[in-house]
């Protein structure tokens, strides 16, 4: 039932390459499936090949209660191995945030050590100054009224 349109699919992808419902279709049916294939490594093919002699073991062993011990601990399995999946994905991620998070308090510290040093120097200059004492010809009056004589005066 399936595998009538599937024939007809492939079938269009080989009348007419060259169209744009032929590429999408080789796209769809070709590359996609190419690109899954090309991700699976050996620790993948290893894993399925030790749950599959394991069932096969369990279901020669035990034979019918095999079977229904394989079909109680199917969904368990199946998200064990999600699980691990995901945690691996999470440590990874947590792994890079760790990483990229070193290295901004990296910048940061040098960016401190560059910063403080003038500052501290520029500070500590101010605070040495002295002030010396204004002579009173300097001084011009706070008031328009008033003139410089009354201000000597003061």
């Amino acid at each position: 039932m399936v595998l009538g349109p599937l024939f007809l699919l492939l079938a269009t992808i080989l009348a007419a390459p060259d169209t744009q419902t032929g590429r999408f279709l080789h796209h769809l049916m070709v590359e996609r499936p190419a690109a899954a294939l090309a991700r699976v490594t050996f620790g993948h093919i290893l894993l399925a090949s030790a749950l599959l002699a394991a069932a096969v073991i369990m279901l020669w062993l035990l034979q019918n209660d095999g079977l229904r011990l394989l079909a109680s601990f199917t969904p368990g399995t199946i998200s064990w191995i999600v699980a691990f999946d995901v945690s691996t994905y999470l440590e990874a991620v947590s792994a890079l945030a760790l990483i990229a998070s070193a290295v901004r308090f990296r910048a940061i510290r040098v960016k401190l050590h560059n910063i403080l040093p003038r500052w501290f120097a520029q500070t500590g200059r101010r605070e040495s100054r002295c002030r010396g004492a204004s002579s009173p010809s300097s001084l011009k009056a706070n008031n328009d009224n008033e003139d410089d004589s009354r201000r000597q005066a003061a």
